[in-house]
């Protein structure tokens, strides 16, 4: 683990924001807007220190002692590091800390989101207007769309049918 050293003149400064980093904790962990969902996920942790190489954040003021990661929990205690070195720099606008997490947050689900889109295919399939009807009725009553009721009915269908009551196919 590499480590940058503080300079001479920037001691006060880091001594000072080391006694309050307690308070800042405290702050933080009550704010609702947090990584706290994500931040055990292994494959969150490695996009998001490669999202915020990318995206570098140069308002936040180095004045401190950073790592450079060389493995998974090095990255996630870099990111918490990172942003809530930013929690402090900016104590007077918090908002833009919300902001910074709201963002990562936003860009961590889209790309949940297009992953997912990928294994998933459209299908075409020619169905009587009185069926469409009456899968759009109970999809609207099981609360599910109608692709989502299409795949459990199927999927229901198969092991009544193909598979024995052991859930083995049988055909």
């Amino acid at each position: 683990m590499s480590t940058y050293e503080i300079g001479y003149n920037d001691i006060q400064k880091a001594i000072q924001i080391i006694n309050e980093v307690p308070r800042h904790l405290e702050e933080i962990s009550n704010y609702k807007v947090n990584l706290n969902k994500y931040i055990d996920d292994i494959n969150f942790i490695e996009w998001c220190y490669s999202y915020l190489q990318k995206n570098k954040m140069d308002y936040i003021s180095i004045y401190y002692v950073l790592i450079i990661p060389n493995n998974t929990k090095e990255k996630s205690i870099y990111i918490k590091t990172l942003l809530n070195l930013h929690y402090i720099e900016d104590d007077k606008e918090k908002f833009k800390y919300i902001h910074i997490l709201n963002k990562i947050k936003k860009a961590w689900q889209t790309k949940c989101f297009r992953d997912e889109a990928k294994t998933k295919h459209k299908y075409h399939l020619p169905i009587t207007q009185k069926a469409k009807d009456n899968l759009k009725k109970l999809a609207a009553f099981k609360k599910l769309t109608e692709g989502a009721l299409l795949s459990e009915l199927i999927g229901e269908a198969f092991l009544k049918e193909m598979c024995d009551e052991n859930g083995k196919i049988i055909y």
